[in-house]
């Protein structure tokens, strides 16, 4: 495996491994009763991990599409990439909208950006 590969994969799963992980403890930290100043914080430091290692997967995986030539539309890569592209947008929009909504709203996003990561490595097992 190429080092560019083992990069690729490494960022992804720590961004996915961080989202499923947030997943289990938000709740339970929540149910102790954490104060949304802890939340907040934990939120951030996931946030400068996670974008960090989504910039790098997104390059790394450009520069593999573009070393195997990979067509980045009418192919399963090219869905991996649209996946890949809802998953940033809400993640976003999840970002810069947390503090505006309820704890409901942001776990159902939370959920759907989940759902979209676990898709994504789906998408990638399938190429």
């Amino acid at each position: 495996m190429n080092a560019v590969r083992w990069i690729h994969l490494l960022v992804a799963a720590i961004w996915t491994g961080g989202l499923i992980t947030l997943a289990a403890l938000v709740p339970a930290m929540r149910k102790a009763g954490a104060d949304i100043e802890v939340l907040r914080a934990a939120a951030r430091q996931f946030g400068r991990l996670s974008w960090t290692a989504m910039a790098i997967a997104v390059v790394t995986g450009l520069i593999q599409a573009n070393k195997f030539g990979y067509s980045l539309t009418g192919s399963p890569i090219g869905t991996k990439v649209q996946v890949v592209g809802v998953m940033i947008a809400l993640t976003a929009f999840h970002q810069f909208t947390a503090r505006k909504t309820s704890p409901a709203v942001r776990g159902a996003i939370q959920g759907a950006i989940l759902i979209l990561g676990i898709a994504t490595f789906w998408l990638a097992v399938a190429i």
